[in-house]
């Protein structure tokens, strides 16, 4: 997760196609990051994260007003819990269950049931699109070669590190990096397998930057959707 860089952008810029009522108070600024769980501790947790920030704009002397006390932010279907910074801003973090699907994200901020800014965030994992092209059937051995088919569109001419996380097992044996550096050929990308047994997920991290997060919003001062640069993930199974 990218929740340090994601903070700064949101509280220091300002970003156009969010608009919203000058009138309203407090100004929220709402981000919402994607990326790969590269810390799980087990199966359950393998997938993407989608994480908020909601943050209070700050006065000129570095201070906020209070909030007011009927005022909930709704986010993943839940409250978000309204914490307070030492200059008494807002200055929230939520983050999901990690999950294998892309889906829009909602954020809404009511105050006396009534809502008052409402942002949406679609197109946060556009590395979803990869596809595992050789072996079609994910059947492999270790030391095997896959080649996956980046998302059409989608920039892979740098991919950093291929990664493997296992999809079962007890104890959960963890994530390891594959046998050697991914490899970009004009029929994909190509990378050879480590030793793992059961079904297992492969990404490929360090995508340059393509198509951006899109967001739709009202109400809120700031909305940044700052979406994964990940591909994949692409599945396969050792084959006995």
């Amino acid at each position: 997760m990218r929740l340090a860089l994601l903070l700064g952008a949101v509280a220091g810029t300002a970003l156009g196609g969010c608009g919203g009522d000058s009138a309203t108070r407090p100004e929220l600024e709402v981000g919402i990051s994607a990326d790969w769980n590269w810390t799980a501790t087990s199966a359950a947790e393998v997938g993407f994260v989608y994480a908020l920030v909601v943050q209070q704009k700050k006065q000129t002397d570095g201070s906020c007003d209070d909030l007011p006390a009927s005022l909930q932010i709704l986010a993943f279907g839940q409250p978000v819990p309204l914490t307070r910074d030492a200059d008494n801003c807002l200055n929230s973090e939520v983050a999901a269950t990690p999950t294998m699907a892309s889906s829009s994200v909602t954020v809404t901020a009511e105050e006396n049931g009534e809502m008052i800014a409402e942002g949406t965030f679609d197109d946060l994992l556009p590395g979803l699109g990869a596809t595992l092209v050789t072996p079609a059937d994910g059947m492999v051995h270790a030391g095997d070669e896959i080649v996956i088919s980046p998302t059409p569109g989608l920039p892979s001419s740098e991919i950093a590190t291929g990664s493997l996380f296992p999809l079962e097992g007890t104890p959960w044996p963890g994530a390891e990096y594959t046998a050697d550096l991914p490899t970009r050929f004009p029929d994909g990308v190509h990378v050879h397998m480590p030793v793992f047994s059961g079904r297992a997920a492969v990404v490929l991290r360090g995508s340059p930057y393509g198509p951006q997060a899109t967001v739709n919003c009202h109400g809120f001062a700031v909305c940044l959707g700052d979406a994964s640069n990940v591909l994949g993930p692409v599945f396969v199974t050792e084959a006995m």
